[in-house]
């Protein structure tokens, strides 16, 4: 039950040896959960978010975007109708709730509180504005952002494994809840290999 565009892309970035260790534990019905998640943790790509300046006329609010000030910076939410005219200006990348903001323009942003990020933000958009020239378009403003994979694959063997059961081998939904909350690694892989091989 994970998304398919997400596995897809996680199953895309991994080294060969990596994939190959993951097949090899597949294969042998001892599916390696700890090892997946540690490897979607550092599956990590950058989003490079370019604001014409134009669409910025008092500073970027709150009613564009808002983070969580915690180091780094985390988008809690983007207003879509704005995302739309900027993608609509820049064709950019577009950030998505729980991306790291990282760098604003130039500004390494990891450690930045909301009164820095605010200061850097309109002193940047103001040297952009100042460096424009008429009859050009709009200067843009960049936001880099860091996005990890949030695949949690415990969390969803758990959440999937009471059907599973229920399913395979009839165990009751309320008995095949309280298995997969109380279930450790060991005994998850050997449930799976159970499950694959009767």
């Amino acid at each position: 039950d994970i998304d398919l565009q997400v596995a897809e892309k996680f199953v895309s970035k991994l080294k060969p040896k990596a994939l190959i260790g993951l097949g090899k534990s597949v294969i042998q019905g001892k599916f390696d959960f700890e090892e997946c998640d540690r490897l979607a943790k550092m599956t990590v790509e950058e989003v490079i978010f370019e604001i014409p300046v134009n669409l910025l006329p008092d500073g970027l609010t709150e009613s564009h975007m808002s983070f969580a000030f915690t180091s780094p910076p985390v988008v809690l939410k983007a207003n879509e109708d704005w995302m739309g005219e900027v993608l609509e200006a820049t064709d950019t990348d577009l950030p998505q709730k729980g991306d790291h903001l990282v760098f604003v323009a130039s500004e390494g942003a990891s450690f930045m509180t909301k009164e820095q990020f605010e200061q850097v933000l309109n002193t940047s958009i103001a040297a952009l504005r100042n460096a424009s020239r008429a009859g050009t378009d709009p200067p843009t403003l960049k936001l880099r952002f860091k996005r990890g994979l949030n695949i949690d694959l415990v969390k969803q063997f758990r959440q999937v494994l009471p059907s599973v059961l229920r399913k395979t081998i009839g165990v009751p939904l309320l008995q095949g809840k309280e298995l997969a909350k109380n279930i450790n690694m060991a005994q998850m892989r050997q449930l799976i290999f159970t499950l694959k091989n009767g």
